[in-house]
């Protein structure tokens, strides 16, 4: 059992974190994480869940949620009931916050800088919003906060601080005006600050800090800044040259910020980022074309302070095996991560699920949104004129797609958007375009296809002639001629590999290039297998007749009842429609 209490208090159940849902319950969970391992007497624990004043029944009442929260904690042996209260057993390193405390000893401790930094950026990055964010504020919790947000604050100074030696103060600059500007009398900040903007070549300003500190503390405190605040500015006035130092100290060289446009991944990029940062081995997947391995050079660019010997990026997870600790490593399209060697960072992109990566370290990608789509398009093009937001439409907000129709735009200045859009919607000719030099969409979805077993080619194909952009379970295994569950288990395989989506547990997306793909891979005729499809789906309508609800059905199955309409030769499809409405033309 394990706990995280550096933002809302939640429990990992051997699977996934997750909170326990009642108030009073967080409140008695947190009262007890204060005084881990320690009996805690019922009265206290009644203050606390009732500040206000207990009712008459507050015994029977706390009996009552500590039988829950053993419940909800599953416990087996965790909370235990000791004259005169209650002992939550918690071992060390159970909690979130024996991992920042362990980081920032090993920061304080460190002799090289570098390893300083990255020990109290870790360290920094466990938390997750104010402690105990989802409980009342109980003068124990209220004062357990505050201990740890000034501890939290004291981790920033002393990482500015090394990172000051490490030569990085034009970088440190706009991080120290907004952490001055929302602690104004943190005497360290304003030490920091003033020495930055000394050598970044502002005396100056650095010296009109000084003035603005000394200002607020003589008016709203009736004292003058430390001695060693006071010394500081007496240097800076002198332009003392130890200040800017014989010779800078200089990092180990940085890992080199990844080529290319990354835009409406912020949300992502934080994920990845929060789960590396903590220790985590982390996979991004999604479907072919979405973007994944960009984001990943992003993700652990954004992180790269961490990992002090630097990001190395491998296409087998068998080179993990010779990799010294503080190595990042960056999988590309690996199915499975293996053993990790200890302190070494494994990222992992995928279109499916990663086998050795826990589903709670999985960051799914999907497409762009629809302006963060015409944004990356016109990032390529510029502010021609033009019907962006369909060609990202057509490109089915795919990033892969939508780059490689920005770059033939882009050395096509005699193109307008307009006539690039009607092409690109004639589907016999939109794969044709969206390649670009040796890259192209065809290509990826052929990668991807090579991958497949028989029965997963064969489906795809069918799929892509029957054209139909969402397919429900069962029309999948009308359509192949097998079971609901056995075609279920197909489209799982084929999400797997990046070619169809999941829209619900049983309804999938099959999107308009993996579709036109599936078509020119067309073998044979697939007209038996499309009246499978109309078939079923009389059938459907027919169990429809009777009940409340079949307008609704019919609404929304419209689109699909209307594409198979025009397969329908028997037009029994079209005539059960009628009947199913009373006679309504559809």
């Amino acid at each position: 059992m394990r706990f995280r209490i550096l933002g809302a208090v939640e429990v990992f159940d051997g699977s996934s974190w997750r909170a326990i849902g009642s108030a009073k319950q967080r409140a008695l969970l947190a009262s007890l994480l204060l005084n881990a391992n320690q009996v805690v007497p019922a009265e206290r624990l009644i203050s606390d869940l009732w500040p206000d004043g207990p009712p008459a029944s507050a015994s029977g009442l706390l009996a009552g949620y500590v039988w829950r929260l053993r419940h909800a904690l599953r416990d087996d042996g965790v909370l235990l009931t000791r004259a005169p209260g209650y002992q939550l057993a918690v071992p060390s390193g159970a909690m979130d916050v024996h991992y920042y405390e362990t980081l920032v000893a090993q920061g304080r401790a460190a002799s090289d800088l570098e390893e300083a930094v990255s020990a109290f950026t870790r360290a920094l990055a466990v938390f997750r919003d104010v402690p105990y964010a989802d409980v009342p504020l109980t003068p124990s919790v209220l004062a357990e906060r505050a201990r740890l947000e000034e501890s939290q604050l004291s981790v920033v100074e002393a990482r500015i601080g090394a990172e000051i030696k490490l030569d990085r103060h034009e970088a440190l600059l706009p991080e120290l005006k907004l952490l001055v500007s929302q602690f104004p009398l943190r005497e360290r900040l304003h030490a920091h600050l003033m020495l930055v903007l000394y050598k970044c070549g502002h005396q100056a300003d650095a010296l009109g800090t000084y003035r603005d500190l000394r200002r607020l503390l003589v008016n709203e405190l009736g004292i003058e800044p430390s001695k060693p605040l006071r010394d500081l500015q007496q240097r800076i006035l002198q332009e003392d040259p130890s200040l800017l130092g014989p010779a800078p100290v200089r990092a180990r060289p940085r890992t080199p910020p990844p080529r290319g446009l990354l835009i409406g991944r912020s949300r992502e990029i934080a994920a990845v980022a929060g789960l590396l940062a903590a220790g985590q081995v982390c996979a991004v997947h999604g479907p072919v074309g979405v973007g994944k391995t960009a984001l990943a050079a992003h993700a652990a660019f954004s992180v790269a302070a961490h990992f002090p010997v630097g990001v190395l990026h491998f296409s087998a997870a068998e080179a993990l095996h010779s990799l010294p600790p503080g190595v990042l490593a960056v999988l590309d399209d690996v199915p499975d991560v293996g053993v990790v060697p200890a302190g070494v960072g494994v990222l992992v992109t995928s279109r499916g699920p990663v086998r050795g990566v826990p589903g709670r370290a999985h960051v799914h990608l999907g497409r762009l949104s629809g302006a963060a789509a015409a944004e990356l398009l016109r990032a390529h093009v510029g502010d021609r004129e033009g019907p962006a937001a369909e060609i990202a439409r057509l490109c089915e907000r795919l990033p892969l797609a939508l780059r490689l129709a920005g770059d033939r735009l882009a050395t096509r200045p005699d193109w307008s958007l307009a006539d690039f859009a009607a092409r690109l919607a004639d589907p016999r000719r939109r794969l044709d375009l969206l390649s670009w030099q040796d890259t192209s969409v065809r290509d990826r979805l052929a990668g991807a296809w090579d991958g497949l077993a028989t029965a997963e080619r064969s489906a795809l194909r069918l799929l892509g002639a029957l054209d139909l952009p969402v397919v429900a379970a069962d029309t999948i295994g009308a359509l192949i001629g097998r079971s609901e569950t056995e075609a279920s288990l197909i489209a799982e395989r084929l999400i797997d590999a990046g070619l169809l989506e999941s829209v619900t547990i049983d309804r999938y997306r099959v999107p308009d290039l993996v579709r036109l793909f599936a078509r020119e891979r067309q073998e044979g005729d697939a007209s038996a297998a499309i009246s499978r499809v109309v078939e079923h789906y009389v059938a459907l309508v027919d169990q429809r007749r009777s009940t409340a609800d079949r307008r609704a059905w019919y609404r929304g199955e419209l689109a699909t009842l209307r594409s198979l309409g025009l397969h329908d030769r028997s037009d029994r499809l079209h005539r059960a429609v009628a009947h199913l409405l009373g006679g309504q033309q559809t």
